[in-house]
């Protein structure tokens, strides 16, 4: 982008990139020079050209970096997403779907020590909790004490919400309402009082 000048036999003319159609600014740039203020004005322009060409790249340069942020982020944010929606409790993919249909969010059920209830309730909480594996043990275990009331929260209240108990804390919980004899004599009072 250098800037040439014609000398003319009574002016110089300074001509370039700046110089628009028809040479409408022609006559505002148009002066007697000698080569000393060519010199200098020429550099002076120089130098203008290189900082404007050194901030072009600046620029292009920042929005390069932003772009490729930006991609970034879109990226780590539908990963999240979709992490967040097959892990979510309740969030239950089922084998033979595709993997980006997701089904709406379950509520937890709430087991109060029915024995009758409990087969129903551990299947789902295993499905929905425990083989979560984005869950760490402290976050299941808060889910086991808030998703038990009545007798279920007294056999697990003494248990800290801490890392160590989550599977003690479930282990008892099977241990009490789980065992197979206990259920299936709830089941034989509840058929004696259908039939009578």
């Amino acid at each position: 982008m250098r800037l040439l000048a014609h000398q003319t036999a009574t002016k110089t003319k300074v001509t370039g990139p700046y110089i628009w159609k028809n040479n409408s600014l022609m006559p505002k740039f148009t002066k007697s020079l000698n080569s000393n203020e060519m010199f200098n004005d020429s550099l002076t322009i120089k130098s203008c050209e290189n900082k404007i060409l050194a901030l072009d790249i600046k620029v292009t340069t920042f929005e390069e970096d932003e772009n490729d942020k930006a991609d970034r982020d879109i990226a780590k944010a539908s990963a999240v997403a979709r992490s967040a929606a097959i892990g979510a409790p309740g969030a239950i993919a089922s084998p033979g779907r595709r993997p980006n249909t997701y089904l709406p969010k379950l509520p937890l059920a709430n087991f109060q020590g029915d024995l009758l209830q409990w087969p129903s309730f551990i299947d789902m909480f295993e499905a929905a909790i425990n083989s979560n594996v984005n869950l760490t043990n402290v976050e299941k275990m808060q889910y086991l004490k808030s998703a038990c009331s009545g007798p279920a929260a007294k056999v697990i209240e003494w248990f800290p919400i801490e890392e160590k108990n989550y599977q003690i804390a479930l282990d008892a919980l099977k241990e009490h309402f789980g065992a197979t004899d206990m259920i299936e004599s709830a089941l034989v009072k509840v058929i004696k009082i259908c039939l009578l």
